[in-house]
């Protein structure tokens, strides 16, 4: 009877914690987190941050409709995630460009974002932009990023802004991309050329919570910094 118990109460902590119970709870934390930008707003209007509200609700729009778009348009909602995954490169780059001072660094960046369409452009001939998801141009966007972050921090380092960098959002921002980005190359390997690997359910799960961990450290952010000038 005891050993009945133990399973049935197994099987009731596996169905609470399923794939599709926790994508619907790192949903409700992007949501979350959306609402906070909203209302924190005013502390970063005033730098380039200011777009990166456009671009979480942006994201969350396009989830939504990728639901419907797949329902009623076409079971196919891959060009909606290459959209949105080129305005979200797009953002970062450019933020990281617009952050950074040393001209080697601001042209580093430059680079990366020509090289980073060009990539899109390329990938373009290869597979269809409006039917396959672009993981190439993914992985390239991704380690632009990891990079330019990396190039941020080097400055910060060696400046005076190193002793109040905690109580800005940038701060928050960037650790929270760079562990989504530095996590998301593997993941995506995984799941991208090892479809019929048993792991493949715990690689979800991992990246779920990589996602959480993310939307977790953006509210912080949002909710610690100081109003930035």
């Amino acid at each position: 009877m005891f050993v009945h118990h133990q399973k049935a109460a197994v099987l009731v902590v596996l169905k609470y914690f399923s794939p599709e119970n926790i994508r619907d709870w790192v949903f409700i934390a992007e949501i979350i987190t959306a609402i906070l930008a909203l209302v924190f707003y005013k502390k970063y209007k005033s730098t380039f941050l200011r777009y990166f509200l456009f671009v979480i609700w942006y994201s969350i729009a396009n989830e939504v409709f990728a639901m419907y778009y797949v329902k009623h348009i076409n079971e196919n909602n891959l060009v909606l995630f290459n959209v949105n995954k080129v305005l979200e490169f797009s953002f970062y780059l450019f933020l990281y460009r617009s952050l950074v001072e040393t001209k080697i660094h601001k042209k580093i960046i430059t680079a990366f974002i020509g090289l980073y369409y060009l990539s899109v452009l390329i990938n373009c001939f290869f597979q269809n932009f409006l039917y396959e998801y672009f993981s190439n141009t993914y992985f390239v966007g991704a380690v632009f990023i990891i990079s330019s972050i990396v190039m941020y921090f080097s400055e910060i380092l060696n400046s005076e802004k190193i002793i109040y960098i905690n109580r800005t959002f940038i701060f928050w921002l960037s650790i929270a991309v760079f562990l989504l980005y530095i996590t998301s190359i593997p993941f995506k390997v995984i799941m991208n050329y090892y479809q019929e690997s048993s792991v493949l359910p715990v690689i979800y799960l991992a990246n779920f919570a990589v996602v959480f961990i993310f939307c977790i450290l953006i509210s912080i952010g949002l909710i610690w910094s100081k109003a930035e000038k």
